[in-house]
């Protein structure tokens, strides 16, 4: 039985540049502790894109670490691996384009808008091809009139409901309060007069209020029918309390929500595969992000921001591309993992590309954005995309060899 170790080289960079030696030493240690194989996620070249100005204290160590290694930095690295007697493959994530990542502090260096805010790190292909990323399948935005927070628990009489507004998903006001309704189960806020597109329902009492995410809450219009939104379930500000141990993230006590808003469609500490909607089963407690909140957006965002659509023609292309750069680093294997953290909380939503829906209709004479289609057919036919890429991908890798 061979000992494998995956690197996920930004993370090692946080804390501290890297320079040739240490990356020596990293190889030689692994080697000794019975290490045969290192994985190393793959964040492109430093002309990709999301090696960009981000903001963040930790941008002099990805500068500094390029300037001593090269660039491509994984050259150095699969170099330094075989001196050491190590295999190394390049873990790549085709749908990880972009990270969600963006607190007040760093908000000079957004440059990928999505709703409610904007990322930071975002390769190339999301800004140059925003159509070439999973597509929302329907965008059209009804007037809302009313937010209903639904409990699946029965709610007593001490529980007792703040309704937050704001204009940008960055400072937010308090606009009233509300009871439980009289089946014990749901409140009710009147946003009929309200312009704003993001809010916030925070419980003002000690007792667990939960449900299901596809049912906690729900969004009508004046005639009763439905309204799509986005829900928030962590608040936007993290901050990272010691800086060489930064996976120990901590709730921010410096305004919270009120003053950074949400990460809205997004299921927090979960990368996510392209899933097919489980996420939504998931049993979400307002208490459970540490502000006793949930946020609601009215405003949507029409594509999953850093995840391609393997239908469109750039994204095949792009990938391709991709793979060709971690061969020429002289790796011994590339590993493709579909995880990702885009972890958006309901993917079923989006996929609706042009050429998907063209290709449904014309071998079952359905459009899926407008009429009831077969789930499983458009995902087996997305899958064959996706098949068609890994095909030429791993055309790629033995002839490299």
């Amino acid at each position: 039985m061979k000992l494998y170790m995956a690197v996920d080289f930004i993370d090692d960079m946080i804390p501290m540049a890297w320079d040739r030696e240490r990356l020596k030493k990293f190889m030689e240690m692994n080697y000794k502790t019975g290490t045969r194989r290192i994985y190393w996620i793959y964040h492109g070249n430093r002309e990709d894109g999301f090696w960009e100005n981000t903001g963040t204290p930790w941008q002099k160590n990805f500068i500094e670490t390029f300037a001593a290694l090269g660039n491509p930095y994984l050259k150095a690295a699969a170099t330094e691996a075989h001196i050491a007697g190590l295999e190394i493959f390049a873990v790549y994530k085709p749908f990880e384009l972009a990270i969600n990542f963006l607190t007040r502090e760093n908000l000079d260096h957004a440059r990928l808008p999505v709703a409610g805010g904007a990322f930071v790190n975002s390769f190339k292909l999301p800004l140059e091809h925003p159509e070439a990323m999973m597509q929302r399948r329907n965008t059209e935005k009804i007037p809302a009139t009313a937010i209903i927070l639904v409990s699946a628990a029965k709610l007593n009489a001490d529980h007792r409901f703040q309704l937050w507004k704001s204009d940008d998903n960055r400072t937010y006001r308090p606009i009233g309060t509300e009871l439980p309704g009289s089946d014990g189960f749901r409140v009710t806020f009147d946003i009929s007069k309200e312009t704003a597109n993001f809010f916030a329902i925070e419980n003002q009492s000690s007792d667990k209020v939960a449900n299901r995410l596809a049912s906690i809450i729900e969004v009508i219009a004046a005639a009763g029918e439905p309204v799509q939104c986005a829900l928030g379930l962590v608040p936007r500000k993290y901050y990272f309390s010691n800086q060489k141990f930064h996976l120990e993230r901590e709730f921010d006590s410096g305004g919270g929500f009120s003053r950074e808003g949400f990460y809205f469609d997004y299921l927090p500490n979960v990368p996510s595969a392209v899933s097919r909607g489980e996420y939504l089963e998931k049993n979400f407690n307002l208490a459970d992000n540490g502000q006793n909140i949930i946020g609601v957006s009215l405003a949507l965002n029409s594509r999953v921001p850093g995840a391609p659509e393997p239908a469109e023609p750039a994204t095949g292309e792009y990938w391709l591309g991709m793979i060709k750069k971690m061969l020429d680093c002289g790796v011994d294997g590339i590993d493709i993992r579909i995880t990702n953290h885009n972890s958006v909380i309901d993917w079923s939503q989006y996929g609706f590309n042009l050429p998907v829906t063209e290709e449904y209709i014309k071998r079952y004479g359905v459009n899926p954005r407008t009429e009831e289609f077969d789930r499983e057919k458009l995902r087996r036919l997305r899958g064959e995309f996706y098949t068609a890429f890994l095909e030429k991908a791993a055309v790629l890798v033995k002839n490299s060899k």
